[in-house]
């Protein structure tokens, strides 16, 4: 709760093994340069 308090919308725990940390990356890469999209260019955002 307090990552979401500090303003985060998600985070990723430390892998407890380097298997699993290199398999944690690959996830995080996946996920920012293949699902995640960023806002068209000149777009505003309400605040």
């Amino acid at each position: 709760m307090r990552s979401y308090e500090l303003g985060a919308n998600c985070y990723v725990c430390k892998p407890g093994n380097l298997t699993e940390f290199f398999a944690a990356m690959k996830s995080i890469e996946q996920f920012w340069f293949g699902i995640a999209s960023l806002p068209p260019r000149g777009e505003q955002t309400k605040q």
